[in-house]
């Protein structure tokens, strides 16, 4: 799972329309596919100045998300995951109610594609719903 090109024009997006991303939380440990030319344009494109976020381009695998939703805004960004297998911030099965101290916590919730691997979708969708605070949103890619 991770953030491919399309993905990152969309949140880059959703960022330009508004969308406040200080408190967030992906589901699963996002990859960032994106190379670092493409990146760089993304960026200049979406008014961002690449310099103020040079650990994004790094090169080094894993390619982890973290620094790209730091260009988006975010301020805390916790992963959430039914493992700690790539360093989930948050263990949590989401075929089981999510607990009182994830309700409402995060501006955005997104999914890259987890939900869709998760038995009871019906509980994943309402966990992911129940997590965004008032005025908060949920990305479903």
């Amino acid at each position: 799972m991770g953030l491919d090109t399309e993905l990152v024009r969309l949140l880059l997006e959703a960022r330009r329309s508004g969308v406040c991303f200080r408190e967030s939380v992906t589901l699963g440990r996002q990859h960032y596919f994106v190379g670092n030319n493409e990146t760089r344009r993304f960026l200049d494109r979406f008014g961002i100045d690449p310099d103020k976020h040079p650990t994004l381009f790094s090169n080094e695998p894993p390619r982890y998300s973290e620094p790209f939703w730091e260009s988006l805004g975010v301020e805390k960004l916790e992963t959430l995951d039914a493992s700690d297998f790539e360093g989930a911030t948050i263990v949590h099965d989401l075929n089981l109610p999510v607990p009182a101290q994830l309700v409402e916590r995060f501006d955005v919730v997104c999914d890259a594609g987890t939900v869709e691997h998760v038995f009871n979708f019906p509980m994943a969708i309402k966990n992911c719903m129940q997590m965004v605070r008032p005025g908060g949103h949920l990305l479903l890619f």
